[in-house]
């Protein structure tokens, strides 16, 4: 069978030897890929010297419905996002995006429009304007931290919607009345409004609530700031772990980075 090339973006990767690496990429028309690069860090060698994560090329690769590990046999990179590996915010952010493609889809099963976001999200993280160009701690800069925590709100909430887990009641906001308050039910995946205090349900602001509505109505045009971007990270990553039985590991490191004496843990959902 002959290889079929494809757009992909490169989640992670792990050597398989001196010289071979086992990978798992997103692609744009076969969805999420492992398999194993023969020979990818060779000098001379049809992988442009090796798989990097969160860098996008063009993948060749055998398919066959057989095979959980399939044979990659070439890549060669469109870009790996140097300017975004130079602060750690817009690095986190990528990270977390990584992670949020890898725990939600299932192999060989295509999402173009998926592949699309992550792309874009990927190049507006490489575009943040860095104040040096050495590989420093960036994490006080406030157009860095910024621009990650939108990138990340907008990861979380359009993963989820394209797997299914869009949440419902996204109106809660503009129909909250004095002495009440908005709260959401994991289990019913939606907003409430509500003056009971309810142990299965999470208690959550308006304006998380409104940006999150914002992020899936609109997601190229929605005006939110740091704080709710911060909001809607936490509540719908608390969300994820509990449709999905486990916690993003990644989230912790986000969080840390991106706020200024950050939350040493993540285990309350409250947004």
């Amino acid at each position: 069978m002959p290889p079929t090339t494809d757009h992909a973006f490169a989640l992670r990767q792990l050597d398989w030897s001196e010289t071979s690496q086992i990978a798992v990429l997103l692609t744009r028309d076969h969805g999420l890929v492992r398999g194993l690069a023969k020979g990818s860090r060779r000098y001379r060698s049809s992988f442009d010297g090796g798989i990097e994560p969160l860098s996008v090329g063009h993948l060749e690769a055998i398919y066959r419905a057989d095979r959980e590990l399939l044979t990659f046999t070439g890549w060669s990179i469109a870009t790996h996002h140097p300017r975004m590996r130079r602060s750690l915010p817009t690095y986190a952010a990528a990270m977390y995006l990584a992670e949020l493609l890898l725990r939600s889809l299932a192999p060989l099963d295509p999402h173009p429009r998926l592949y699309a976001t992550a792309v874009a999200l990927m190049r507006r993280l490489d575009e943040v304007p860095l104040r040096s160009n050495e590989l420093r701690d960036d994490s006080g800069d406030e157009t860095a931290r910024q621009a990650a925590a939108r990138v990340a709100a907008l990861a979380i909430v359009g993963v989820m919607d394209e797997v299914g887990f869009r949440p419902a009641g996204l109106d809660a906001a503009n129909t909250l009345e004095p002495g009440k308050v908005i709260r959401f039910s994991p289990s019913e995946g939606a907003f409430r409004i509500s003056h009971d205090k309810d142990d299965e349900t999470w208690p959550v602001s308006a304006m998380t609530a409104q940006a999150v509505a914002s992020m899936l109505e609109k997601p190229d045009e929605a005006i939110v700031d740091f704080n709710a971007s911060l909001r809607v990270v936490r509540m719908m990553s608390a969300w994820f772990a509990y449709c999905m039985g486990r916690e993003l590991r990644s989230v912790r490191l986000f969080l840390r980075t991106v706020t200024v004496g950050g939350p040493d843990r993540f285990d309350d959902p409250i947004a």
